[in-house]
């Protein structure tokens, strides 16, 4: 036997909406299957393999969205959308779709072509190392033993990768690709007659760069409001509906989701242009902040005992909700009470004592300190047009200020 899913392209709609539902219905069953087995890894104590299958969790996951993206697509588009069935990195993208909150269609094009390309810079500032694409290597390093190199540099060092050597997870949470799977096979959207209507609804939608999220909620509810007035969906309340298609990605037919072939060499230079850029930003300390060092180690002092006082009223709080045996959550009031503290009022009333110039400098250096681009110039501007008078905003900043200055000191005069 051989792959033949590019076949249900040539079926009438009647005979495809058939067997997409048949598909479906198996499609579902395994995920579930592979998310009832990384669950009991994890009760087990057994890590090893959780990682694995949630990767299939995913992939099976996707494979339903991709066929009803075949439903959803003009006719002449099925084909070529049926191609991602069998495409790790194209079942990946489909999977993560599912976790973007992307406002417009545009957007949603930027995250796809961004995950599809073959190698990447990252790192704490962006360009660190080289990553092969995180989708195919989260895949592979899941289940594979292999021998690596570093490419960063073009003598990086070489080793072994193993996914028993590798984080091994200890918890464990239903992908978001199958939580959206399971919502649309709920809905009865995937039987015959169900595929039917989403067809019906969906063929026309063809969105553009400035489509909306909006735009495409009002689809979702198009084709929810048929499924119930061809008595399709009866047995789910529409509060639980809409909550569970929330997450449905707009359709992702007309991308091309096959990887990006990056050059190496372009890598490495972009990466050693960004560093000599970096180098020359962070060296920058003009113009000097005018707060002294001994104001920013008493504000620091008083932050430090503000925020041990915190923790000890939210591990109350927690110690009193196990005590209980009730679902509670902090609430706004429990924050209301964080700026009643002694050690906070301390706090506020030290910041009210600065002049103006220096509450704007020390917010310059908490952000010098917190960010990983060390751009002074550009932190004490910001400050210039953003700080006013919430002293609860400021205040927040003091667990950077000693950090920011000593940055600051570090490459300085």
């Amino acid at each position: 036997m051989k792959p033949a899913i590019k076949d249900l392209s040539k079926l009438s709609d009647d005979r495809l909406f058939e067997e997409i539902s048949k598909g479906i219905s198996l499609i579902i069953k395994n995920a579930e299957s592979w998310d009832d087995i990384a669950r009991n890894l994890v009760k087990e104590g057994k890590y090893h393999g959780v990682k694995l299958c949630r990767c299939l969790v995913e992939e099976e996951s996707a494979k339903i969205l991709i066929l009803i993206d075949a439903v959803r697509c003009p006719r002449e588009c099925q084909f070529s959308t049926l191609e991602f069935f069998y495409d790790h990195l194209a079942k990946g993208i489909y999977a993560k779709a599912c976790e973007w909150r992307t406002p417009n269609f545009e957007m949603m094009s930027k995250y796809i072509e961004r995950e599809r390309h073959s190698w990447y810079l990252d790192g704490p500032k962006d360009v660190d190392w080289i990553f092969r694409n995180s989708i195919q290597a989260t895949r592979e390093q899941a289940m594979y033993v292999d021998y690596v190199q570093d490419i960063t540099e073009e003598d990086g060092e070489h080793f072994w990768i193993s996914p028993s050597s590798s984080y091994q997870e200890t918890l464990y949470y239903t992908p978001i690709s199958l939580d959206v799977a399971r919502a649309i096979v709920w809905m009865k959207a995937t039987t015959p007659k169900g595929l039917s209507i989403t067809a019906e609804t969906w063929r026309s939608f063809e969105p553009k760069p400035e489509t909306t999220i909006q735009e495409l909620n009002w689809f979702k509810n198009k084709m929810i409001k048929r499924l119930k007035e061809e008595r399709v969906c009866l047995d789910l309340e529409d509060r639980e509906i809409h909550k569970s298609i929330f997450n449905w990605p707009f359709p992702l037919w007309s991308f091309d989701l096959k990887s990006k072939k990056t050059d190496i060499k372009e890598l490495r230079n972009e990466r050693k242009k960004y560093n000599m850029w970096l180098k020359e930003t962070e060296s920058k300390r003009d113009p000097k902040p005018i707060i002294s060092r001994r104001k920013i180690e008493k504000l620091s002092n008083t932050f430090f005992i503000w925020d041990q006082e915190m923790k000890s009223m939210i591990d109350d709080f927690h110690r009193n909700k196990n005590k209980d045996k009730k679902f509670r959550t902090l609430h706004s009031s429990l924050f209301v009470q964080f700026h009643d503290l002694n050690s906070y009022k301390n706090l506020e009333r030290m910041l009210r004592e600065l002049s103006r110039d220096e509450r704007m400098d020390l917010a310059a250096l908490a952000w010098f300190g917190e960010f990983n681009v060390a751009d002074w110039p550009y932190h004490h501007q910001h400050a210039r047009t953003v700080i006013g008078s919430d002293y609860k905003y400021e205040s927040g900043l003091g667990r950077h200020w000693l950090t920011g200055l000593e940055r600051y000191e570090k490459n300085g005069e």
